[in-house]
């Protein structure tokens, strides 16, 4: 696939639907230049002929429309949180062709047989597979493929990358799960962040929170690559100082939630939230994770007091919401991340399409 190629690849993925006229002004390419180049991307079979427009009241020849072939090739995401694993298949649309989740054991070195045993479920796909983008908790260096710190797994400076390859000659992406999350609403908004909820099973313990920050149309990483990344025992415990007993699984179950048991945790989560919010003055916010764990009624109190407090400033317009996928968004925002990745930068393309 030739520059050129890639820019009309990516422009038709960008509008579904298109024809060589639409191409040609829009790139700035002649349309001669677009057919010859057109007719080299369908014999290949990254690009179909979908369909045909009706000539105007004037006649003429129809017009062709053209679409890309969205199953040519398929992208596994894996989402990882604690004892959770989640995978999904995308297509070239981001469109979810095949999901699963299940609760898998993984601590240390362990988790590389949890995501192999895993992957091998879609032996009969590989061949199609463009590539596998992992999800998890911690601060991650996307670019070595390393786990610089994950306390949810217990690892630190783990090449899951090179132990990866080891196993599946495939291409990889490793990164954070607040930020994969953040790019499964990337299709919504150019800016973003989404905040991470962690609820630990011990809920004497303090929550967890990350944030997945995407700016201009890519994920934020920071200097160090841990942009987003709070300190540890950044919130307070669910149920505050109380002693109790109940369990994280008994949470689950637990059909009432009264807001005086959860006002410290629900105090703190409000400051943090809207701090960063202040900071990065982003388009929409999502809250995401074990938030959905909580009843609608508290996620309506928080909104509601988040709003209050930025709605202060007469230029905010910022849209708030919950996401109650949980692990399901990580998993489809790191296929997606990768997608974006592909679609956008024509090196990282070259790069995959020659190991197919």
């Amino acid at each position: 696939m030739t520059p050129t190629q890639h820019r009309i690849f990516r422009y038709i993925w960008t509008k579904k639907q298109t024809t060589i006229k639409d191409i040609s002004q829009n790139l700035q390419i002649d349309s001669s230049t677009v057919s010859r180049n057109l007719k080299s991307l369908i014999d290949k079979g990254f690009v179909i002929t979908s369909g045909e427009l009706n000539p105007g009241s004037s006649g003429g020849r129809k017009t062709k429309l053209f679409s890309l072939n969205h199953l040519k090739y398929l992208i596994l995401g894996l989402g990882i949180e604690q004892s959770e694993l989640s995978m999904v298949l995308l297509d070239l649309y981001g469109n979810v062709v095949e999901k699963s989740y299940d609760l898998v054991d993984m601590k240390k070195e362990e988790i590389v047989n949890a995501i192999c045993e895993k992957v091998r479920k879609y032996e009969n796909l590989f061949r199609k597979i463009l590539g596998i983008s992992i999800a998890m908790p911690g601060i991650i260096d996307t670019q070595r493929g390393e786990i610089i710190y994950c306390a949810a797994l217990g690892l630190e400076r783990f090449p899951l990358l090179m132990k990866l390859r080891e196993k599946f000659n495939f291409s990889y992406q490793i990164m954070n799960d607040a930020n994969a999350a953040s790019a499964a609403f990337s299709n919504r908004w150019r800016n973003l962040v989404y905040f991470l909820i962690s609820i630990p099973f011990d809920l004497r313990r303090p929550v967890g929170i990350g944030a997945g920050i995407w700016l201009n149309g890519k994920n934020f990483l920071g200097s160090n690559m841990s942009a987003g990344e709070f300190e540890l025992g950044a919130l307070p415990p669910l149920f505050g100082d109380k002693k109790v007993k109940l369990t994280l699984k008994g949470l689950k179950k637990r059909k009432q939630l009264k807001l005086n048991e959860i006002s410290s945790f629900l105090d703190s989560l409000v400051s943090y939230l809207t701090t960063s919010i202040y900071l990065l003055d982003p388009e929409g916010v999502v809250i995401g994770g074990d938030i959905n764990l909580l009843p609608k009624s508290i996620h309506e109190i928080l909104i509601e007091r988040i709003k209050e407090r930025i709605d202060k400033r007469p230029i905010s317009k910022t849209e708030i919401i919950i996401d109650d996928s949980g692990i399901e968004s990580i998993a489809i925002g790191s296929a997606k991340a990768f997608l974006n990745k592909f679609m956008n930068e024509y090196d990282f393309a070259i790069k995959l399409l020659k190991g197919r």
